[in-house]
């Protein structure tokens, strides 16, 4: 959402769409790691319920922890589950 900082300037801030919950794990080492150089690649995998919506635009807060949705998958094409596919960002203010 971008709003107006009070000084003219356009500003991005993040809103609360859902608070529910969620597993949170760890991505598989592997998929972290590609030879000797760290990829950017998934680093957690996080499960909740289906709902409608869920973009990769979004993101996850996790404690003080910023996970960024790189995609959003229906686990068996059946609305009951959604993986989120995330990487690690800064840490929540």
């Amino acid at each position: 959402m971008t709003s107006n900082d009070g000084f003219g300037q356009e500003t991005q801030r993040w809103i609360d769409v859902l608070s529910c919950r969620a597993m949170v794990e760890p991505a598989p080492r592997q998929e972290q790691i590609s030879g000797e150089a760290q990829v950017s690649a998934r680093t957690h995998v996080v499960t909740i319920r289906y709902r409608a919506g869920i973009t990769a635009r979004m993101r996850v807060t996790y404690g003080s922890r910023i996970l960024e949705i790189g995609s959003v998958i229906d686990l068996d094409e059946r609305h009951f589950w959604l993986q989120l596919d995330c990487t690690e960002g800064l840490t929540a203010g």
